[in-house]
């Protein structure tokens, strides 16, 4: 029974090595902060691509892009915190292409215009605090 068990538990710890192993190699330069996403060394797009700041303010911020085309979001930083991820509310307009927490902790992510609609983002910062809480918010319209 023991050298059943032995046999069958060194497969299963080489194969998760392994596993672990090739998904460390595959990926680009990549480091994890505590209770961050996964932080990239890159994600930029040509300087002339649309771009909107989120804001805590009301009105929300706005930007029209036009249908297949990329859109910078960029998250302000607050503090210590880090941004979390951005939000989008209906993923059957944009969809995310990269997304990368900068090292004064604010946030810059490219999204792609799916097709035309409009839809909100929000982000807000990790880990949560009680004593204030910072939303930001913005809303991408895509037209044709």
């Amino acid at each position: 029974m023991f050298s059943r068990t032995r046999q069958m538990l060194v497969p299963s710890l080489v194969g998760s090595v392994a596993v672990l192993t090739f998904g460390c190699s595959s990926s680009p330069s990549v480091s994890q902060p505590p209770a961050q996403s996964v932080v990239l060394s890159t994600c930029v797009t040509s300087s002339k691509v649309p771009s909107i700041t989120l804001s805590d303010m009301t009105p929300a911020p706005t930007v029209k892009v036009p249908a297949g085309s990329a859109i910078v979001v960029l998250v302000p930083p607050w503090g210590a915190f880090h941004d979390t991820d951005v939000e989008v509310a209906d993923g059957t307009v944009l969809k995310e292409q990269c997304s990368v927490s900068l090292s004064d902790h604010s946030r810059r992510t490219i999204l792609t215009a799916l097709r035309p609609g409009a839809t909100r983002l929000t982000a807000t910062i990790t880990p949560p605090t009680e004593a204030m809480m910072p939303a930001w918010q913005g809303i991408v319209t895509v037209v044709h």
